[in-house]
């Protein structure tokens, strides 16, 4: 952050733009993604959307203004996002999302959009101390580019695509009403417009859609503010301010375990009711993961102080690491079954 208050000569505010035009970009990023994963397959989003991310990157590292800096993290993080959103329907493609250990595996991979913001500023804290703030961004392209790699090596798990491919290698003539064109106006309707419509007309959508918003943003905000708090009041480095975001990685382990004691409780409601259970059901991880972010905030806020020793506030990152991924894990899981009910 100061460095680039120094190269761009910008105020304090507007040198968090680069971090809050990523998450805008982030946002928006799924609604490119569905649309391309519904008719071309979860493949195609990894291996046409992720590059021009990295390019964005390399982008941002070689900037010289600020606009060039900012108008390069947006197109980062919108053609990033489709690759993280993508990635939640390959898990439910693969795993039975309520029966066995299907759930709890799924739950470890979903571990992964968590854990890049908790381990990126332990990385780039340490980038810092010897490189510039342009070595962040070749950081992004360093990991990212061999997993990008990877994904050609990878098979189609969406399950219409793949009959779609067996059924021309095997000269069967497609069924009607399965053109691309019509699919994707069928895809956009449900996708785009359905979600605005149902953001607007339904009271509980719209309550969670702010809240999970509300928590996705404290979560950016801490990325930006720990750095700055640590050093602050305990003088600490940015590697040693990166540290502290283990705790939080520690809370996102323990919250495996919630998840699998409460998707068990789940489970036994229903087969000893007899009926499958409701999507409701599964939110009982979410019930008690939304206690843990603010007991996090107020542990934090009123510990970090200079009397109060730095283990104290570093400990409250565990609390909202649980939390965050007990909330957002469930409420994903809850969407995948209403979705497939309707």
């Amino acid at each position: 952050m100061p460095q680039i208050i120094a190269q761009f000569h910008v105020s304090r505010t507007a040198a968090f733009l680069p971090l809050s035009l990523g998450g805008l970009g982030l946002a928006f990023g799924p609604v490119l993604g569905a649309p391309i994963s519904e008719t071309l397959g979860r493949k195609a989003v990894y291996l046409g959307t992720f590059p021009i991310s990295l390019l964005a990157s390399v982008g941002a590292a070689q900037s010289q203004n600020f606009g060039t800096l900012l108008a390069c993290r947006f197109f980062a993080g919108l053609f990033g996002s489709p690759t993280l959103a993508v990635s939640a329907g390959t898990i439910a493609d693969i795993w039975d999302q309520q029966e066995g250990w299907g759930s709890t595996v799924s739950a470890v991979a979903i571990l992964a959009p968590f854990t890049g913001p908790i381990m990126g500023p332990v990385v780039g804290g340490y980038t810092i101390l010897h490189r510039d703030w342009r070595w962040l961004m070749w950081d992004v392209v360093f990991v990212g580019g061999p997993i990008y790699l990877l994904a050609f090596f990878t098979q189609e798990t969406y399950k219409k695509t793949i009959l779609e491919r067996r059924a021309k290698v095997s000269g069967t003539p497609p069924q009607p009403g399965l053109t691309v064109a019509k699919r994707l106006k069928s895809i956009l309707t449900l996708n785009l417009f359905r979600p605005i419509r149902m953001l607007f007309t339904e009271p509980i959508v719209a309550a969670i859609s702010l809240y999970i918003a509300f928590v996705s943003g404290v979560l950016f905000e801490i990325s930006a503010r720990y750095p700055h708090a640590f050093g602050k009041v305990y003088s600490f480095t940015s590697g040693e301010s990166g540290l502290a975001f283990l705790a939080l990685l520690v809370g996102l382990l323990a919250s495996v375990a919630t998840f699998e004691v409460c998707n068990r409780v789940a489970l036994r409601e229903a087969k000893h009711s007899g009926v499958e259970a409701a999507p409701e059901r599964w939110l009982y991880a979410s019930m008690l993961g939304s206690l843990g972010i603010p007991i996090s905030l107020f542990w934090f806020s009123w510990s970090i102080r200079k009397e109060v020793c730095w283990i104290s506030p570093i400990l409250a990152g565990i609390p909202f690491g649980w939390g965050i991924l007990c909330l957002f894990v469930r409420f994903f899981f809850l969407l995948l079954s209403t979705s497939e009910q309707s």
